[in-house]
């Protein structure tokens, strides 16, 4: 069961510095899953009070002290862990992956586009010829 308190602030303890408020909101969800509350708090850092809907970094990620240093050990585990992904070789993975199509619109889709135009063209000139005999 998480450990929680209402609103953390109070009696709360900066474990890190995130780049992002997206970067921060993964590492509160990496501290739950490790039944640790944790906050990310961009209006400590901007001094507004408010949540900004885009925050940019440095974003604090903020927990009550007493669980401060085991989220800190935590967030150190994950990192260490992080680093033995080997990235450029799942970017190869993907670049290998299938490309889609970029020829323009298949053939069916432009013979369609066609046939109705000249349907339209036909009603208007059909339209025309009415109006003027």
């Amino acid at each position: 069961m998480m450990r929680s308190s209402p609103n953390i602030p109070e009696g709360a303890e900066r474990v890190f510095e995130a780049e992002s408020l997206f970067h921060a909101q993964t590492l509160v969800a990496v501290l739950a899953d490790h039944d640790i509350e944790a906050l990310a708090a961009p209006h400590i850092q901007h001094g507004t009070g408010v949540h900004p809907d885009a925050a940019t970094g440095p974003i604090p990620v903020i927990t009550r002290a007493a669980d401060a240093a085991e989220a800190r050990a935590i967030l150190a585990d994950v990192a260490a862990n992080a680093q033995h992904i080997d990235w450029d070789s799942e970017i190869e993975h993907e670049a290998a992956a299938p490309q889609m199509r970029t020829g323009g619109m298949p053939l069916v889709a432009r013979l369609g586009l066609i046939a109705g135009l000249l349907i339209l063209g036909l009603i208007f000139i059909g339209m025309i010829l009415t109006i003027v005999l």
